[in-house]
């Protein structure tokens, strides 16, 4: 359905019927005062739920109009080789997903288990905005790939991996530079020992987000093999890494084999996705600001700490600060293209916001 741009269809039954089946059963299970095993039958029952209503619906209004009469055998075999090297990538994501948290179980104690499980959730916040940018990405993408537009594919790439990024930076940074004044306010002081494991785990999911939606493009193009042989890369390096670096370091070893599975996940699809097409993020304007930008920010930490003792109160003050830096390096360095123009048009046209004052500054900086 992305590919034949229906978004909302994700929308309807993945975001809104499965999200809201599962408090309602769950309701259920408490008001019967059923044991935790119900817990258990309500998630499933959710997804089985969810799943056959998607089914029928798919087979009563197929993404891709047939003709009366018409079969669709010559695109089943094309669409279960394309789709099998997702699964397996899918399945190996939650090997990656899940392995340091079972394997910290495993070789230490519940409370260490607690302690990443503090860094872990606000390290993934990190890449929230590629993911959100990354499903509209698809169906724009393939319709540019289908028409044979390699050139525009590739600018569409970098805008968008320049926008993610932007978003992405502040969060990241708050999170690399106050791990322990985050962790405090959000969970307390004895979170304060997954400073470290924190600090990690954001610098393996802003390289995730630096390199843009590599994954997403390489499914588009029909290339899933690599896909899945990346998250195979992946997965066999983060059980190792674990098994090998929980022992002796703990958390920050789980913290590590994550970090490594997601530089080399990236980075095995970056490259491939370079060999084939030439499609990279790295463009004058995306690299000036975040180097301009990085030097002024670690120069204000500095001076910052040396000064004070940060406190949690600060923290919504640096993400505005950080923000408002890389938004200047923006427009100081020039780092602005026409594309930028365009996507704002695009969103004040969906929007229906007035954003002629942006667009008249952002035009002197191009």
């Amino acid at each position: 359905f992305r590919g034949f741009d229906r978004v909302d269809v994700k929308v309807y039954f993945q975001d809104i019927l499965h999200a809201a089946l599962f408090p309602l059963l769950l309701g259920g299970v408490i008001l019967l005062g059923l044991p935790f095993l119900g817990v258990i039958y309500a998630s499933l029952a959710a997804t089985v739920i969810t799943c056959i209503a998607f089914a029928i619906y798919t087979i009563r209004k197929p993404p891709l109009p047939m003709k009366s009469g018409e079969s669709t055998s010559p695109m089943r075999k094309e669409l279960l080789l394309f789709s099998l090297p997702l699964l397996a990538s899918s399945m190996l994501g939650m090997i990656i997903l899940w392995t340091d948290t079972i394997m910290l179980g495993y070789f230490k104690t519940a409370s260490d288990v607690g302690l990443y499980n503090g860094a872990l959730p606000l390290a993934r916040l990190i890449p929230i905005p590629l993911t959100a940018m990354a499903f509209m990405y698809v169906p724009v993408v393939s319709q540019l790939y289908a028409r044979g537009l390699m050139d525009e594919m590739k600018r569409s790439y970098q805008v968008l991996t320049k926008w993610i990024f932007v978003l992405s930076f502040p969060l990241f940074l708050l999170l690399l530079l106050f791990p322990i004044t985050t962790l405090n306010f959000l969970f307390g002081y004895q979170y304060s020992e997954a400073a470290q494991a924190l600090r990690i785990l954001s610098l393996g999911l802003i390289f995730h987000t630096f390199l843009g939606a590599n994954g997403m493009a390489l499914m588009v193009v029909g290339k899933t093999r690599l896909i899945m042989w990346a998250g195979l890369l992946g997965a066999a390096l983060n059980v190792a890494l674990n098994v090998a670096l929980i022992p002796p370091l703990g958390i920050t070893g789980a913290a590590i084999a994550s970090m490594v599975s997601y530089f080399a996940i990236n980075s095995f699809r970056s490259i491939k996705l370079y060999q084939l097409y030439k499609i990279h993020p790295f463009t004058r304007n995306y690299l000036k600001p975040v180097i301009a930008s990085g030097i002024i920010i670690f120069i204000i930490y500095m001076l910052f700490t040396s000064l004070f003792t940060i406190q949690f109160w600060m923290l919504p003050l640096f993400f505005v600060l950080f923000l408002a830096i890389y938004g200047l390096s923006l427009l100081l360095t020039k780092s602005f293209d026409s594309e930028d123009i365009s996507l704002l048009l695009a969103i004040e046209k969906r929007t229906g916001v007035d954003a002629t004052l942006i667009k008249n500054v952002l035009r002197r900086f191009i």
